[in-house]
């Protein structure tokens, strides 16, 4: 399970609003899991830590398969150069976890993402966090497009979240629109889904 409300939060996104089946969290990297770096002799890099939260999304009828792989950083005081260091190399250990361990049974499109609210997005972090791609949330850096979800970004998606449950969106993976008041396991879900339905009736 996660180990806080916001990596919760990310994975009930995922399964909610970009529809995955499955997702795990916390998955520990294993020797094993990189074989061919093991063979080069360069995989103390990629020992180094986890994968935060893993969503699989399985192809059905008019939906598309996808994996999302997500690194989830929420310190209110901030980030230490030392940390802002690892970002890149947290990015390549998950594009090589999903080619070797995921690709070959999800032939599917991978979405990296990192999920930082507190991270300030500045010229001066681009060199840690990599430049901008179109739009304000896709960049890369180290041969790694990914989706970058800061602070505003952060609490758009938190609304879209509560606009989902209320049905007055559809989530991202279907056109279909659908009022969610079954009673979820998630205290993360359930919480937001009665804060936005007492939003809703305050407005009427």
């Amino acid at each position: 399970m996660s180990l806080n409300g916001v990596e919760e939060f990310v994975g009930e996104y995922l399964k909610i609003v970009e529809g995955c089946d499955f997702v795990k969290y916390n998955t520990a990297f294993k020797a094993e899991d990189f074989p061919d770096e093991t063979a080069k002799g360069t995989n103390k890099l990629l020992l180094m830590g986890e994968c935060d939260i893993i969503g699989i999304r399985l192809e059905k009828k008019n939906i598309s398969g996808k994996v999302f792989m997500c690194e989830v950083s929420a310190q209110l005081g901030g980030f230490t150069p030392q940390y802002k260091e690892k970002i890149p190399k947290k990015l390549t250990k998950n594009k090589k976890y999903f080619e070797t361990n995921l690709k070959p049974y999800f032939d599917c499109e991978c979405e990296l993402q990192f999920w930082a609210p507190f991270f300030k997005n500045t010229e001066e972090n681009e060199k840690y966090i990599g430049k901008k791609m179109g739009n304000e949330e896709l960049r890369k850096i180290n041969d790694c497009q990914y989706t970058f979800i800061e602070g505003e970004e952060f609490l758009k998606r938190v609304k879209f979240f509560k606009e989902v449950l209320l049905g007055k969106k559809a989530p991202s993976y279907t056109d279909e629109k659908k009022e969610r008041k079954e009673n979820f396991s998630s205290p993360v879900t359930r919480f937001l889904q009665v804060v936005a339905f007492l939003e809703k009736k305050d407005k009427k």
